[in-house]
């Protein structure tokens, strides 16, 4: 998903292990979390055909 205010590409991570490397884009961001239906949908909330999503105070929308 991107983030909509900075256009920063965001990874959402469920991990099994805190120790588990998991690499951000370049230029982009990781963030662990709980992955839930809102995740999805952003993932998937391209512009003009589904709105962005808000997830912790934050939008986010598919433009990759």
């Amino acid at each position: 998903a991107t983030h909509l205010a900075s256009g920063t590409n965001t990874i959402f991570a469920d991990c099994y292990s805190e120790d588990l490397d998991v690499p951000s884009l370049p230029g982009g961001r990781m963030i662990r979390t709980k992955i839930q239906a809102s995740h999805i949908i952003a993932s998937g909330s391209i512009p003009c055909i589904f709105p962005p999503v808000c997830i912790k105070d934050e939008w986010y929308l598919d433009v990759e």
